[in-house]
């Protein structure tokens, strides 16, 4: 793999090298900050999800976007744990859903979608539980995204995405991300070619299969620090560490990635920033409470002094 110290904004955009994320990129690609505008300017984050059993996972994602900047945020979630998630978090429009056995019943996915035709970047996964039904429910939610709003399918509708019809996804091109862990990058490598991926090989079977997949989809792939856009660009964190692999991180990534689409309208820039993020706040948190042990929901709480060195850097 060949890094690109301080490669900057130009070097971020340019096929064919991968691009080192750190602070010193994100400082040269700043997302956009209007300085007399309001909530509506930083854009609305739609976040679908949730079930009965595991009605966390929308709210980490739904923080986790504001966190990142978003201006407005709303939750489709399963009906029977709505008012808690409303309570969990006050700031967002909470939407129920009926649910039928383990996913939404029918009906939900118009509801959801009514909410997706409006936002500015649309989470469709986290906490859902699987059903025959979901690819269709998730179908219905994309078809419904506005033209220009950026899509990050994390978790069960990541999952469903070779189940999905291929003209709802070309629509989408270039403006969705996904974001596996590596077990979820190798599915989406066998669902491609048919021949099992390694999850754990060489850097340079690593890229390959980002590239791949990236290209596949029409996607930006966010996974463990690296980043691959369809077109061919590459990005890779320098830092990490094993504590962001805990129940609950991913879903944190899932929302940065969000709150900075309904910001800068640009998927690649957005994975960029949601990634750095995720893996500044980690690191942050190992230096003080050792390796493993914090909790994905304490990485929010990192979030506001990682903005505030990021404000210092730039002055």
């Amino acid at each position: 793999m060949t890094q690109i110290e301080g490669g900057g904004a130009d070097a971020a955009r340019s096929p064919g090298t991968v691009v080192a994320l750190g602070a010193d990129l994100i400082e040269q690609w700043p997302l956009p900050v209007d300085e007399g505008g309001d909530k509506h300017v930083r854009g609305t984050v739609l976040v679908v999800g949730g079930s009965p059993v595991t009605p966390g996972a929308v709210v980490l994602a739904g923080m986790a976007a504001l966190r990142m900047g978003a201006g407005r945020l709303q939750i489709a979630t399963a009906a029977g744990p709505a008012l808690a998630v409303a309570v969990a978090v006050p700031e967002a429009l909470v939407m129920p859903l009926t649910v039928d056995g383990d996913g939404f019943a029918a009906g939900a996915a118009d509801a959801a979608a009514e909410l997706a035709s409006r936002a500015d970047a649309v989470v469709i996964g986290p906490g859902m539980r699987g059903h025959e039904g979901a690819a269709g429910f998730i179908g219905t939610v994309l078809g419904a995204v506005q033209a220009g709003a950026v899509v990050v399918l994390d978790a069960l509708a990541m999952q469903k995405v070779g189940e999905l019809d291929r003209a709802v996804l070309a629509r989408l091109t270039g403006r969705i991300v996904l974001t596996p862990n590596r077990q979820e990058l190798a599915r989406l490598q066998d669902a491609n070619t048919g021949v099992r991926a390694e999850t754990s090989g060489s850097g340079a079977e690593s890229d390959e299969i980002l590239r791949t997949v990236a290209a596949r989809y029409g996607a930006v792939i966010t996974s463990f620090g690296e980043i691959a856009a369809p077109d061919g660009r590459r990005w890779a964190c320098r830092e990490g560490t094993p504590g962001l692999g805990t129940s609950g991180s991913g879903d944190v990534l899932a929302g940065l990635v969000a709150g900075a689409a309904a910001r800068s309208g640009d998927a690649a820039q957005a994975a960029c920033w949601g990634t750095y993020v995720h893996h500044a706040a980690g690191c942050r948190l190992s230096s003080r409470m050792g390796r493993l042990g914090f909790l994905a929901r304490e990485l929010l709480e990192e979030i506001p002094s990682l903005w505030a060195d990021l404000e210092r850097r730039g002055a």
